[in-house]
């Protein structure tokens, strides 16, 4: 008999030390795997109109999570506010990403809520109420409040700017407008280490090209052209049916030399849209850097996929700091794209052609191209700069100076400090219960005792 009660004795401390064990791995703590810079900054504007003023943008992004999931934060998001006539509601969605980005968002989201926003948010949480599987997901933001009077501004919320910390490969951010990126994190169970949380995107179909014969447009036969501060601009012809615009080179473009790890580039692609102007109002459908150009090699502009037939393309290039950068000049465009192909300086159609040749490829992946991108309507002003650096947001360039400051911020959402209190009032929990299991064996051993 005292084999036997030691014996469950022995049982129940071991159940004990289990529920508590269970405990501390569930208290393991949530942690946030960043794809953000840091810098509380306008990014993504939401709020673009069509003519009848009905909002029609919104933004995504792709990922692969090596682990489950509860929420996603966005670190500030910026909103108008009802005295202003600009307070908007948006809509969260999340996909499963099943390969294929347009066949994903056409199916039926996992989760969708819907927020009223009032002023600007910082540690914006969106909670999914239960932990999502590891898996391939798209992360979908669209405002659905429309604009009520054309001529002004309207309702908007905005996504904050990002600097990339992981390839597209990684991470894959898309819009209406095109691909351009903003902040965002993801709360998940802390079973793997933060920097190994976002896995490879897996696509169902790669992107395929088969590259034909790189064409020449501008022969050299002067000398080099230094780029400055003013936009220097490429208007492609309409890219034929079956073909994508792979590749533009600037033939072995000369950097006077220099040394200094700082002749960069930077690039933007846009729909053709009527004239420069109304081209160049709109947003970019990709953009691109060349980093540490070296001089008298050709610099190569990749667009990947994504300038597709049907449309004509400007391509601005901007020289991206103080080092020097340029290209050597040609006398005439070749014979037969004269009337295909233009190029512009500061806006306006010059005679001043880069040595320069492209290259057509045929393509079989999934189409990238987004319809052409509309006027955008006017930005609206930045309410109030996140508390970090007390100092109001700057604008972007096509964002008016802030004429006022912001409320305070609207409460956050349930984020991850209130799911680490339930986890530890479970851990509580399973110490009781230890505790219950051996009290009952404790009084079991004193009423074998009394009975022997």
């Amino acid at each position: 008999m005292k084999k036997i009660i030691s014996l469950l004795v022995i049982i129940s401390m071991v159940l004990s030390l289990g529920v508590l064990a269970v405990s501390a791995d569930e208290e393991a703590g949530s942690a946030t795997a960043l794809n953000y810079s840091g810098d509380h900054e306008p990014g993504i504007w939401l709020n673009r109109f069509n003519e009848e003023g009905v909002c029609n943008a919104y933004a995504y992004t792709i990922f692969n999570a090596a682990a489950p999931f509860t929420a996603i934060v966005l670190p500030t998001l910026y909103a108008g506010r009802s005295e202003n006539n600009q307070n908007s509601s948006v809509r969260f969605e999340l996909f499963n990403f099943t390969g294929e980005k347009d066949a994903s968002l056409a199916a039926e989201p996992i989760f969708t809520n819907e927020d009223a926003l009032e002023g600007d948010t910082n540690n914006y949480t969106i909670d999914f109420g239960k932990s999502i599987p590891a898996g391939q997901y798209i992360f979908k933001i669209s405002q659905i409040t429309d604009n009520p009077e054309l001529e002004s501004p309207g309702p908007y919320a905005v996504l904050p700017a990002a600097e990339d910390l992981y390839s597209t490969d990684i991470i894959e951010y898309g819009s209406l407008n095109g691909s351009v990126s903003f902040a965002f994190s993801v709360v998940y169970d802390g079973s793997v280490e933060s920097s190994a949380f976002f896995k490879a995107i897996q696509w169902k179909s790669a992107q395929v090209f088969k590259d034909d014969k790189a064409v020449q447009l501008v022969q050299r036969t002067g000398g080099a052209h230094q780029l400055t501060i003013a936009d220097y601009a490429i208007l492609t012809e309409e890219i034929p049916e079956g073909k994508v615009l792979r590749y533009f080179t600037f033939k072995a473009a000369p950097t006077w030399n220099n040394t200094n790890h700082d002749s960069d580039l930077d690039w933007d692609v846009y729909v053709w849209d009527t004239d420069y102007e109304t081209t160049y109002s709109g947003i970019p459908i990709k953009s691109g850097s060349v980093v540490d150009h070296t001089d008298n090699q050709d610099l190569i502009l990749d667009f990947g996929a994504r300038l597709t037939a049907g449309r004509r393309y400007l391509i601005v290039v901007y020289k991206a700091n103080e080092g020097n950068i340029g290209f050597w000049e040609g006398a005439n465009i070749k014979k037969g794209y004269e009337e295909k192909w233009a190029f512009f300086e500061d806006q306006e159609e010059t005679d001043i052609y880069p040595a320069c040749e492209f290259r057509l490829s045929t393509y079989s992946g999934p189409e990238e191209t987004p319809e052409p991108v509309p006027t955008p309507t006017a930005t609206p002003d930045v309410t109030e700069a996140p508390p970090v650096t007390e100092e109001p947001v700057q604008p972007t360039e096509k964002v008016e100076d802030p004429t006022e400051k912001a409320e305070e911020p609207t409460p956050t959402p349930k984020n991850s400090s209130e799911e680490s209190t339930s986890k530890k009032k479970s851990g509580c929990g399973g110490f009781v219960a230890g505790g219950i299991i051996s009290v009952c064996a404790l009084a079991a051993v004193v009423i074998a005792k009394k009975k022997h």
